[in-house]
């Protein structure tokens, strides 16, 4: 396989990688989704701390190194009718927001509203979707 911090390319118009350097520079990168970084051409894990080697995590609320107790909850519950076509904010979900539960507590015709962005980037979707049961692990737009 592709080791993450050697120097690789991949030939164009083909499906291989050939290894240009057995190391990239200190401090690349290992992944994408990661803020582990090469040193010496291995990947050295970084804690949520910013430091080379930390095993501190972020908690469930994604403080670094919290203890899990610095939540807020935010809810709403709609239980109206509405005409043909009208929507009601039922609840705004902050930015920065993790851990969100959506879920239809009872059959109905109700659709969930979001502006485009944040529809996009929760689900691949347009702005509006029947409510069934949604788990959405972060918020980046308001």
């Amino acid at each position: 396989g592709v080791k993450p911090c050697s120097l690789n390319c991949l030939a164009e118009g083909y499906n291989f990688y050939t290894e240009r350097a057995p190391a990239v520079v200190d401090g690349t990168l290992c992944r994408d989704d990661s803020v582990d970084v090469c040193v010496n051409g291995e990947c050295k894990h970084v804690g949520c701390d910013r430091v080379l080697g930390s095993d501190v995590r972020e908690d469930r609320c994604r403080i670094c190194g919290g203890d899990g107790s610095s939540c807020i909850s935010v809810e709403g519950v709609f239980n109206d009718s509405l005409p043909e076509g009208d929507y009601e904010e039922v609840v705004r979900i902050p930015k920065g927001s993790v851990f969100i539960h959506i879920q239809e507590l009872n059959i109905s015709l109700n659709y969930l509203g979001c502006t485009p962005p944040l529809a996009r980037r929760l689900l691949g979707i347009g702005t509006s979707f029947p409510v069934t049961h949604y788990g959405i692990s972060g918020i980046e737009d308001e």
